[in-house]
């Protein structure tokens, strides 16, 4: 099963990055706000869950 999370979802986020115990700062929801300021475009968290393992990629489309 994936996941594709919008960062306007910022609750969803960081309870993706809270389960899975990731504390950088380059996959919190805020960073990527401050980035898109820069770059603009669209923040995507895309996760997907195996059995018991659950990857996590950041996708900046724009």
């Amino acid at each position: 099963m994936y996941e594709l999370i919008a960062i306007q979802d910022r609750s969803r986020w960081q309870k993706i990055l809270d389960k899975l115990q990731i504390t950088d700062i380059y996959y919190t929801s805020q960073y990527f706000l401050g980035a898109l300021k820069l770059d603009p475009g669209e923040a995507l968290l895309f996760t997907i869950k195996m059995m018991m393992v659950r990857s996590l990629t950041l996708l900046s489309k724009g």
